[in-house]
């Protein structure tokens, strides 16, 4: 279970690794796993804790079992952090870069956002207009500037009741 003392990985340390494309690491004297990761890297020590539901590696192009390739796949503050672990030569290799708008709108989606919603928010996020995020995502469903704009505002919406929410929280009576 995570580590509710451990804080998140800080935004500047993922930026700075991110810079560095994919660099070996060495787990012998820390770990990485489906539930984190406590690394040395080349500007200084990654230590996160997550549930290991949050690994999304098991979804990802290079994850193989039956060739011996592992790799655990996490999202902090608009990065991905992957860990790879090839079994055959027993190497590790972490990369940190960019989040895409496919792995974000994974990451909404499981947050119960809908499936349509998070692929139209994630695109938002990255910048894209309206006419842009009608353009990309075109052939997939109904697609014209009214729906993209409906999801965009039940977003808002949703994140304005989500943020009510934890104000509230300690008032709310959860009949527990």
């Amino acid at each position: 279970m995570p580590n509710p003392d451990r804080k998140r990985p800080a935004t500047d340390l993922l930026a700075a690794l991110a810079d560095h494309g994919e660099v070996p690491v060495d787990p012998s004297d820390g770990h990485a796993e489906s539930n984190g990761v406590d690394l040395d890297t080349p500007e200084g020590r990654l230590d996160f804790e997550v549930y290991p539901i949050e690994d999304y590696g098991a979804d990802h192009e290079r994850h193989d079992p039956d060739a011996g390739v592992y790799v655990n796949r996490w999202f902090f503050d608009g990065y991905t952090v992957l860990h790879v672990h090839d079994v055959d030569d027993d190497g590790h290799s972490l990369l940190v870069r960019d989040q895409t708008p496919d792995e974000r709108a994974m990451e909404l989606a499981d947050h119960r956002i809908p499936e349509r919603r998070a692929e139209v928010v994630a695109l938002r996020e990255q910048g894209l207009s309206y006419s842009e995020i009608v353009e990309a995502t075109g052939d997939r469903g109904p697609n014209y500037r009214g729906d993209v704009s409906k999801h965009l505002q039940k977003f808002n919406q949703q994140v304005g009741q989500a943020r009510w929410l934890v104000e509230n929280a300690d008032s709310l009576d959860l009949g527990n």
